[in-house]
């Protein structure tokens, strides 16, 4: 019988009939269908099944049963949600001038729909699409339209004249270079040395880097 995968595999047989029964033993022998068993549990069409199906019945004795051939199964990718490795958003934020790639709580395995420069929007609620992939493909992804708290940027008063105050200039000199993957997920101040595409953030300008 089709099914979604659930990590077993085995699957439950159904149907099926005896031929060759003497008349009159009709009502004395049945078969015990049992469960099929396949390669692996993996998601896939036409997977190969084998059976190990039994007489039952009084009259079972008298004969000898052979295991059908050409026994095939789909079976189809089971919802995302229900991947071990799936965790919805609990709480979203960021800033009303930061990216999609600044947003804090995004969980492992998802990655926003938009570009992750994507603005997030002014302050208040804001809805962004994002999806969320299972390293495990024997499960569906999951699209889901999430809400992001934006609150109001920090200012910084740079004073008045090209120098500014001491307190803006140390701050401006602190800001730091920020990477992250293109799922948004932060990987730390160190550029990457893995081939690869990447965000680079510095202040409010993001671009995409590549390393070869």
């Amino acid at each position: 019988t089709a099914r979604a995968y659930n990590g077993s595999n085995t699957v439950a047989l159904t149907g099926g009939t005896l031929v060759g029964v003497i008349d009159g033993d009709e009502d004395d022998i049945g078969i015990n269908r049992g469960n099929g068993t396949m390669a692996n549990a993996n998601v896939g069409s036409g997977k190969e099944v084998t059976t190990n199906i039994a007489l039952s019945g009084e009259a079972a004795g008298n004969y000898t049963l052979t295991q059908p051939a050409g026994i095939t199964v789909n079976i189809a990718k089971a919802d995302g949600e229900d991947a071990p490795d799936y965790t919805a958003p609990a709480t979203l934020t960021a800033k009303s001038d930061e990216t999609l790639a600044d947003v804090v709580g995004l969980p492992e395995g998802w990655k926003w729909d938009a570009d992750p420069t994507t603005p997030v929007g002014e302050i208040g609620e804001r809805t962004h699409k994002a999806t969320f992939t299972s390293a495990d493909e024997n499960y569906e992804t999951v699209n889901e339209d999430w809400t992001i708290t934006v609150d109001e940027a920090t200012s910084i008063n740079l004073g008045v004249g090209s120098k500014g105050s001491p307190e803006a200039r140390q701050l401006a000199s602190s800001v730091q270079t920020k990477y992250y993957n293109l799922r948004g997920q932060p990987l730390g101040a160190t550029k990457p040395t893995a081939p690869g595409v990447y965000l680079e953030k510095h202040g409010k300008h993001v671009r995409k880097i590549t390393i070869h």
